[in-house]
């Protein structure tokens, strides 16, 4: 069965309603079998970048500074149908783990800690959304991408580690895939060899996606949005907007050079590397 690589922002799972329509889309590929990537949910990286500022400025115990974050999660999670106390222990788990990271050691580099902070949006919203799907489906896993993705020690801007990532995706994640119909996983984030976590900087989701697509070797690259593909201009700024059908690695890059919001250059990469085909997707309209 072919394998296909989806991402979808943090827009895309801002609340139940969005994660829904999530749900419809991964349902209609029963066809096929997805690796998904996932951004953080909503305004959650923000969050997260208020908690990396009062862990220096306040004394709040790591946990308590998580607490709200947490509950925004649950909330979704309510109108979602989940069973929040189990949630809520997966959730403080994983909050755990990273105090276990922040020994007055690691604290002096503020940039560490910054990524293991900040990663905790992507690894929040992808088993929120992946205990969801498990609801009614059986064939629905987690991924740990930071098991898989190795990069070096520059934190914030993190180096995929290009071998050391390839045994890793032939080790962990095809046999994954060979067991399951629907892999979730973490865009944006990665991880070094001696267990610390790492982002991949700007645009590093749509960047996450393009990578699982080059070594897992796929045709097509699904990003979802929400606009019908790739237009000619902002839609909110002007008007008789045309969706492009097709245009060259190349032709990407420069409208991007120019200033146009479509695929960060080091998204295109990896793919144009290996002829992959990326498709813009409606995520309001998957027909279109």
């Amino acid at each position: 069965m072919m394998t296909k690589v989806f991402k979808f922002g943090g827009a895309s799972v801002k609340d139940a309603d969005h994660i829904n329509q999530l749900k419809k889309i991964l349902n209609s590929y029963s066809d096929v079998k997805l690796l998904v990537v996932i951004s953080a949910i909503g305004k959650t990286t923000n969050a997260l970048e208020s908690v990396f500022r009062d862990i220096y400025d306040t004394d709040h115990d790591v946990s308590t500074l998580f607490n709200p974050i947490i509950k925004d999660h649950l909330a979704i999670a309510k109108n979602l149908g989940l069973d929040q106390e189990s949630l809520k222990s997966e959730l403080e788990s994983m909050v755990n783990e990273l105090e276990g990271k922040l020994d007055s050691e690691n604290l002096r580099f503020k940039d560490l800690v910054y990524d293991q902070v900040v990663s905790m949006g992507e690894l929040f919203s992808t088993l929120l959304i992946t205990r969801f799907l498990q609801q009614e489906r059986n064939d629905v896993s987690w991924l740990d991408v930071r098991k898989v993705f190795m990069t070096d020690q520059r934190f914030m801007d993190g180096k995929i580690q290009f071998a050391e990532t390839q045994e890793n995706i032939n080790q962990i994640v095809v046999p994954m895939m060979k067991d399951t119909n629907i892999c979730i996983t973490q865009g944006f984030i990665a991880g070094t060899s001696q267990g610390l976590t790492t982002t991949l900087g700007r645009e590093g989701s749509d960047y996450s996606a393009a990578l699982f697509a080059y070594f897992l070797d796929v045709e097509e690259l699904n990003i979802w949005k929400d606009v019908p593909g790739i237009l000619t201009a902002d839609p909110k700024r002007f008007e008789n907007v045309e969706k492009i059908e097709k245009m060259s690695y190349k032709e990407a890059i420069e409208m991007t050079y120019f200033g146009a919001k479509v695929i960060h250059p080091k998204t295109i990469q990896p793919i144009q590397n290996k002829g992959i085909k990326l498709k813009v997707n409606s995520f309001k309209n998957p027909s279109q």
